[in-house]
């Protein structure tokens, strides 16, 4: 997903990480927050799932029709799996 295809608002992206949206914006341009799409199929069919990733914090949402939030976690990381992500 290129940055300039946004699933969410970046408003609803960075609240969950407690960022303003310019600064958002920001780490997003300077590759310090990644975002991966991924499309369901078969019995997920119609769903995505939206991964972003920002120093040591991984957030997964499932997205539906509208892309509308499903389901989400916040995930934290320790030790040498987080730097991994970097």
């Amino acid at each position: 997903m290129s940055y300039s295809e946004p699933i969410l608002n970046d408003a609803v992206v960075a609240e969950r990480f407690g960022l303003s949206i310019s600064d958002y914006r920001r780490y997003r341009k300077l590759q310090l927050i990644s975002v991966t799409v991924e499309t369901g199929s078969k019995e997920n069919d119609g769903l995505r799932r939206l991964l972003v990733c920002f120093a040591n914090r991984v957030w997964r949402a499932d997205l539906g029709a509208n892309d509308t939030i499903v389901q989400e976690e916040m995930t934290f990381l320790r030790g040498k799996l987080s730097r991994a992500l970097r």
